[in-house]
């Protein structure tokens, strides 16, 4: 049994509506990484790896009543995407750091206050 052509393409554009439709739904909900922005990195900030899969980011001259901390997507293996994540809330200077963060992209600093 065969469907007529014009069946078959109604079905193929119900289709990639839905699939166009579906991921813009999805990554607004669960992948805010590329929606948030952070601050540019300061120049007495820095960020690095530690193996195997930490992020720390380090300042030393933030105003001490300033509260920031560092984010970035991280790839999850559980999802097949990447997760957008941020580290450990730091008041002056210090380190905020991800663990099991690797691969990584879109790194930014975060003033909270």
């Amino acid at each position: 049994m065969s469907f007529p052509r014009s069946f078959a393409l109604s079905l193929s554009a119900a289709a990639l509506s839905l699939l166009f439709a579906g991921p813009a739904v999805a990554a607004t909900v669960t992948s805010p990484g590329p929606i948030l922005r952070g601050d540019p990195i300061p120049s007495d900030c820095y960020y690095y790896g530690i193996l195997p899969a930490t992020l720390a980011m380090t300042c030393t001259d933030r105003p001490a009543n300033q509260q920031w901390q560092v984010g970035a997507d991280c790839y999850s293996y559980a999802t097949g995407g990447y997760v957008f994540r941020y580290g450990g809330l730091v008041t002056g200077d210090g380190t905020s750091a991800i663990t099991g963060c690797y691969p990584r992209k879109n790194v930014g600093f975060f003033p909270v206050s």
